[in-house]
């Protein structure tokens, strides 16, 4: 667990360790030697006050990623294929140039592009402890 706490030293996130499933030669791949389960969080609000007035914010748990891979300069200096931006709230996979402007279907969009995501962490995590557990068995 990281250094990082609340006010009353609890840590801002649930963590499980679950090294005790990793073989051997699958921790010595590993950059800490450590298997974790980590708990994650994404937020996405969208309010306005009417179909062409609104504003969209979306806040995702970045606590365990990867430096560099969710800032706001990370964003900034991206520009895709065609020279156009990236949606940040969209995890890159649409561009400023082709905006979604009713809100409700850019909402729905952006909770299906988040919850392809949330399904991709999850199956990379059952898969990872089926490989572990078929290792024991």
């Amino acid at each position: 667990m990281r250094g990082n706490c609340k006010g009353d030293c609890k840590p801002l996130r649930e963590s499980w360790d679950l090294s005790f499933m990793t073989t051997p030669a699958a921790a010595s791949k590993l950059i800490d030697g450590v298997t974790c389960l980590y708990q994650a969080q994404i937020s996405f609000t969208l309010t306005g006050i009417d179909h062409g007035v609104w504003t969209a914010y979306c806040a995702i748990d970045t606590y365990f990623e990867s430096k560099g891979t969710y800032t706001v300069d990370g964003y900034r200096g991206w520009k895709g294929q065609c020279g156009f931006r990236a949606d940040p709230i969209a995890a890159d996979r649409l561009l400023t140039d082709n905006p979604i402007w009713p809100p409700r279907e850019y909402f729905f969009k952006i909770l299906e592009i988040r919850m392809e995501q949330v399904l991709k962490e999850w199956n990379w995590t059952v898969g990872s402890m089926e490989e572990e557990v078929k290792q024991y068995v």
